[in-house]
């Protein structure tokens, strides 16, 4: 108020007045200006770090959540990742599409809950060819995030799509790659404000993460499937099979082979060296290995005395397994050596009469 004053006073006074405070003035004020400016430009910078903390933190649990979802079902993996999706971009609606580069086709992978509520078409299509697609076909196209904040304004890439269709006002569209291949496009729409180039950034991340884990449970499924056909053809042979390590520490042996040995389980498993050792050499691992690294397969026919100390006739196949461990696969042939000894036995009489004769 005395500065607005000086101005009010007489001439001779007024001048006084403001000779006082010019230099006071023109000194404090830009610097105060400043300091204000420099307060205000570190409360945004503040809160603009807050805000990229806490996009962070969400996108981090998103992953965690994601990695640790505990479903063995491929999809429903997929449509929980989906929603995840829609959550993580403030979105409403969603889908995954599977692309084959070598057929350029779509396979409709998964929709959110939302647009299947919205979706009123009575038959959906499942698999659409690139060249037929419209503006969601962009992302393959141009290989790139398509960005779309007005979805309704006219536009040449559009086709259209069918009635019942939900409508969309914007849309966020990312292939994802592996390997320099597009194997799929993902897309979410609505969200509320615009898309950003940091939208996609973080939706092409997040679907990249969920595609190798999709890998990885479909490699862990091939190989469930893998080892139960393994166990069912090691369970279920009529040959005796018995694995064991180079250590010769008992590690896997089948019904058949404690039929022809004449052991249990339980005791191969606890008395599997002694076994060795009473062998007479039948079982005879350092020799075996010895053989079997230079990538030799043994077939041979040997006796072994079993737990009831009678000698049982085998043909022994004995092969070294990728993993190190040594693999003998045995049947019992004690029949087979009666009937060829009764041949051999006949062939002699028949060569004595004829000698006879």
């Amino acid at each position: 108020c005395d500065d607005f004053n000086a101005f009010t006073q007489p001439v001779d006074i007024a001048i006084i007045t403001i000779k006082r405070i010019f230099v006071p003035v023109m000194v404090i004020y830009p610097i105060a200006a400043t300091l204000l400016g420099m307060l205000m430009l570190n409360r945004l910078r503040r809160e603009k770090d807050a805000e990229d903390l806490q996009r962070n933190q969400t996108r981090l649990m998103t992953m965690v959540d994601i990695l640790q979802y505990p479903t063995e079902s491929i999809q429903t993996f997929v449509d929980f990742a989906m929603e995840e999706a829609i959550k993580l971009t403030e979105s409403k609606l969603g889908f995954i599409f599977y692309y084959s580069e070598e057929t350029r086709i779509f396979t409709l992978s998964a929709w959110s809950k939302d647009a299947m509520e919205e979706c009123k078409i009575l038959e959906p299509q499942a698999k659409y060819e690139l060249d037929k697609t419209g503006l969601w076909g962009e992302p393959v196209r141009q290989r790139k995030a398509i960005i779309i904040n007005d979805f309704q304004a006219p536009n040449p890439l559009k086709k259209g799509y069918p009635e019942g269709h939900p409508s969309l006002s914007r849309l966020l569209e990312v292939p994802v790659f592996i390997e320099n291949q597009i194997v799929a496009v993902v897309g979410v729409a609505d969200k509320s404000s615009d898309y950003t180039d940091i939208d996609a950034v973080e939706l092409n991340l997040l679907m990249e993460l969920v595609w190798k884990t999709t890998e990885r449970k479909r490699a862990i499924e091939a190989l469930k499937v893998s080892e139960g056909n393994y166990r069912a053809l090691f369970d279920q042979s009529v040959d005796g099979i018995l694995i064991y390590d180079q250590q010769s520490d008992y590690l896997e042996v089948n019904a058949s082979a404690c039929r022809i040995l004449g052991f249990t389980h339980d005791e191969l498993q606890h008395e599997f060296k002694k076994f060795l050792a009473n062998s007479n050499g039948t079982f005879n691992p350092e020799k075996d290995i010895s053989q079997l690294k230079t990538g030799k397969i043994i077939l041979a026919e040997q006796k072994l005395k079993n737990k009831d100390g009678d000698y049982v006739d085998l043909e022994i196949l004995t092969q070294l397994l990728p993993d190190g461990r040594v693999q003998k696969v045995f049947r019992d042939i004690s029949e087979r050596k009666k009937s060829e000894k009764q041949i051999l036995q006949a062939q002699a009489e028949l060569q004595r009469l004829l000698s006879l004769a």
